[in-house]
């Protein structure tokens, strides 16, 4: 009767979690690359619930979650180019596979 329940239960948490199923994705300007004068620039994106951190050329970042798969970060920028490299981790610190996105955003003011 216990595994009846069990397997129940399974059921119904995939469904509620299907529902609001997100890809891995940087938002902030449709994910195309984008120039700003502004520095630390907030960025934004969508992740999947398996993810629990965000990190940034593979260092954790304390990212904001607007909602159950939406997150923001704020990224302080260098002069020119920045090529930022998102990933997602999993509740033990695993990378999960598949969750990678990455945008440049130039900073055009001054240092």
């Amino acid at each position: 009767m216990a595994r009846i329940w069990v397997a129940q239960r399974r059921a119904y948490i995939l469904g509620q979690l299907a529902a609001v199923a997100s890809p891995f994705a940087i938002t902030t300007n449709g994910g195309a690359d984008f120039s700003t004068g502004t520095s630390p620039v907030t960025l934004a994106g969508t992740a999947p619930v398996d993810a629990a951190e965000i990190t940034l050329n593979g260092f954790p970042l304390a990212a904001t979650w607007t909602t159950v798969t939406n997150w923001q970060v704020s990224v302080a920028l260098q002069p020119g180019a920045n090529a930022l490299n998102f990933g997602g981790r999993d509740r033990q610190g695993a990378a999960v596979p598949g969750l990678a996105d990455t945008i440049t955003v130039t900073y055009t003011g001054g240092t």
